[in-house]
């Protein structure tokens, strides 16, 4: 990581989120934060921030000494009770975080030190503790742009939903998928993959998700129809075609 925009994340980071200090070596490898954050500091306006993010509205998040979420001053949204008001009865809640940016394509990795949520509590993490705060084909991380407080704000919107998750049983707004066949469908080859190596799909987890899919019968043969330079799109082979070709391969489906 170049010296001049390690020192521009350090300091983006202070003057957004003041409450996370580095802990590691300012000088070389990952840069590394920790500390707390508390996503809302009030209930004032629960009932509207509630119902836009389940509506996949844009919030407000104001960074600084007083950094929170907040209902976006813009909506024209008329707001009325939410119905998960009345299940979350401890809406302000602060988590110890600890935030490593790698300082290359990798998507930088947040997770929960404290209070530790419990495993029926979680939803959309990475194993135990961590924050899967966003996909990352949709948001591509680019190693030579101080884009980690962005990474935290996202962070910040995780928490709150997770915090209504844990009370509620309810994850506000849309969800994607973890299904193989949702990722073969949706991510591009060329994107980054959902794992967030930093690799193209292609490059990382494409291979395993189509074998998941399709089985080791259709691996094999864009395998084969690669070594001979075939375009594999234009023969369109349905699942039953690909068994009649390989009937002594047992071939898994998967339907949704």
């Amino acid at each position: 990581m170049q010296a001049e925009l390690r020192k521009d994340k350090i300091e983006s980071m202070r003057r957004a989120y003041p409450s996370l200090r580095v802990i590691s070596a300012e000088d070389f490898g990952s840069l590394v934060w920790d500390g707390w954050l508390q996503p809302i500091r009030s209930t004032d306006d629960l009932d509207a921030l509630l119902d836009d993010l389940d509506h996949d509205r844009p919030v407000d998040i104001v960074r600084g000494e007083l950094y929170e979420l907040m209902h976006n001053p813009e909506c024209q949204v008329v707001h009325a009770k939410h119905r998960l008001t009345s299940e979350i009865k401890e809406p302000i809640r602060s988590f110890r975080i600890r935030v490593e940016d790698f300082g290359d394509r990798r998507v930088p990795y947040a997770r929960v030190l404290e209070p530790p949520i419990p495993k029926d509590e979680r939803r959309h993490s990475i194993g135990a503790d961590g924050i899967c705060a966003f996909a990352p084909w949709e948001h591509p991380w680019d190693p030579d742009v101080s884009q980690i407080v962005d990474f935290v704000d996202h962070s910040l919107i995780w928490l709150f939903k997770q915090t209504v998750y844990s009370q509620s049983k309810h994850w506000l707004g849309s969800e994607m998928q973890h299904r193989a066949e949702f990722l073969l469908k949706t991510i591009q080859p060329t994107q980054p993959c959902y794992c967030g190596s930093g690799k193209n799909y292609e490059d990382c987890h494409r291979a395993a998700n189509r074998n998941e899919v399709y089985g080791d019968a259709r691996a094999l043969f864009e395998a084969w129809l690669s070594a001979y330079k075939s375009d594999f799109s234009r023969f369109e082979l349905t699942s039953d075609s690909i068994r009649r070709m390989f009937s002594t391969t047992n071939i898994r489906e998967r339907r949704t």
